[in-house]
């Protein structure tokens, strides 16, 4: 452009130079005639011609510049607007990512609930199988269990026929630990929470773990010297120690080694955003790894499921993890899993912490004597188990009025002509249930003493109250001590003598 006016600008110059020269020319030959006069004549010619032209050239010079100056100031705002414009695109662009990103961790959350409430759809099916089984189950399992007990009374010590009375017992206290497990995960167990101390608990359980472990596998446990107390039903907390601690030990066939570690944290909003109805705060984390063999990432894709195992035929039951799931989901806590194939694995349980102070470890119920002579009303539809129990507190002393419903209970209590001074009444029963057939019963007699139990109950802590509880399944000798318990109780009952959940459980605390 530069280039072209120059050119533009000459060719003025010289057609301005040629003009001036031939037209000035014949203007003198034809009014000055003299020679001198036409040299001072063609030098002013010149003098003005080089005037004139260089006025000419310089606003020709001073107009191009002008534009040039104006093309110059639009071809800089173009750049500004181009520049304003990039800044602009840039901050849409960046924008964009971080919107990008954000929608790609929604997605992701997304993706996790939607995996939790396909679990926990699941879960809730099965639950329902497994309570219904268990309900069943666990009053055939009390029948078998009070029957081995009593059986176990009337045969000689040390005979063959004591070892397999021993051997029932022993194999109905397994299916015992199999239906609390399914009660457990199914939510369909009467939870019984307490402030505990995790630590303290952990620390008490330290020998009956390394009974479970074995000597090929190094043990070790780092727990915080502060309390850490956690709102959790103690027979839970036990399940969900006990099978973690068996699974890291068939992890390790050949020995290894597991480590058990407790620890306090602070954990905000942000970090919770992945598990919904949390809240921040302070929360106990319970650790548990070993050195064994790993799971890959499709295992760890399935290891909460229910009856889902890697474990040989007849090795597993694939309830062990299941339950771990559903009692720290019942605790308010949730669960992390870290595992590389051939690299071990590490299972972290996190807590929130309880406001209040935890109880005392290893308080126990006091036995008392199970003989007496009170009268006692049975109620309970299911035949072999209400004639099992009859028998059982019969040979105790006790006068045992049988109902095989609610109705017939209603009778006996308005027709007998003695006090009765017990209830003993299963919660799920047709016609009316034994909550509310407790009720009307304390309305008719406001001392009597009521024990209810159950094979599993499905929002029954509302019911129950502070009624005495006793969980099926259970022995003769622990309804015999609960029974006494109760009636030995001074004042008005109510609720004083619940028994953990199981056979196992209960035998442990009655003996």
């Amino acid at each position: 452009m530069v280039g072209r006016a120059a050119l533009r600008i000459t060719a003025i110059y010289v057609a301005l130079a040629v003009l001036w020269i031939v037209g000035s020319d014949r203007l003198l030959l034809l009014f000055v005639p003299d020679a001198v006069s036409r040299y001072y004549v063609s030098v002013g010619k010149g003098l003005a011609f080089v005037s004139i032209t260089g006025l000419v050239l310089f606003l020709l010079v001073r107009a191009q510049l002008s534009r040039l100056e104006e093309q110059r100031k639009k071809a800089q705002d173009s750049l500004d607007t181009v520049q304003a414009q990039d800044v602009e695109l840039r901050a849409t662009l960046e924008e964009k990512q971080r919107l990008y990103v954000e929608l790609e961790a929604r997605t992701e959350r997304g993706r996790s609930l939607e995996a939790q409430l396909r679990q926990a759809q699941k879960m809730e099916g099965i639950g329902r199988l497994a309570g219904g089984v268990a309900h069943d189950f666990n009053n055939m399992l009390t029948v078998i269990l009070s029957a081995a007990e009593l059986l176990s009374d009337e045969v000689e010590p040390g005979s063959s026929a004591a070892g397999l009375v021993q051997e029932i017992k022993n194999a109905a206290e397994r299916c015992a630990a199999l239906t609390r497990q399914l009660l457990i995960f199914s939510r369909k167990q009467v939870a019984r929470v307490e402030v505990l101390d995790l630590g303290a608990q952990v620390s008490e359980a330290r020998k009956m773990l390394l009974r479970l472990i074995g000597e090929d596998i190094q043990f070790s446990a780092h727990l915080e010297t502060h309390p850490t107390p956690v709102l959790i039903d103690p027979v839970h907390l036990q399940q969900l120690v006990v099978n973690l601690v068996v699974n890291a030990r068939d992890a390790m066939p050949s020995g290894g080694s597991l480590v058990l570690e407790t620890e306090t944290r602070v954990f905000s909003a942000d970090e919770l955003s992945a598990y919904p109805g949390l809240k921040p705060g302070p929360f106990v984390i319970l650790s548990l790894t070993d050195t064994g063999t790993g799971m890959s990432p499709e295992t760890l894709e399935h290891i909460f499921e229910p009856f889902f195992t890697t474990k040989p035929e007849g090795k597993g039951t694939g309830l062990g993890l299941a339950t771990v799931y559903q009692v720290v989901q019942q605790a308010g806590g949730f669960l992390k899993v870290n595992s590389k194939l051939g690299q071990g694995t590490a299972f972290r349980v996190h807590f929130p912490l309880a406001e209040k102070e935890a109880a005392q470890v290893g308080q126990r119920i006091e036995r008392a004597s199970s003989q007496g002579h009170e009268r006692v009303l049975l109620v309970e539809d299911e035949e072999s188990l209400r004639t099992m129990m009859a028998h059982s507190l019969r040979r105790q002393g006790y006068t045992v009025l049988e109902a095989k419903n609610a109705g017939e209970a209603l009778l006996l209590a308005e027709q007998s002509g003695d006090p009765i001074e017990l209830m003993v009444a299963d919660v799920v029963m047709p016609i009316m249930r034994g909550t509310a057939l407790a009720a009307r019963l304390r309305e008719l007699k406001p001392e009597l003493r009521i024990l209810l139990m159950s094979g599993y109950a499905e929002d029954l802590e509302s019911e129950l109250g502070r009624t005495a509880f006793l969980q099926k399944p259970f022995t003769a000798d622990v309804l015999a001590a609960q029974v006494r318990l109760l009636l030995d109780a001074p004042g008005p009952v109510a609720g004083g003598v619940n028994q953990p959940a199981g056979a196992i459980a209960s035998l442990n605390a009655s003996r």
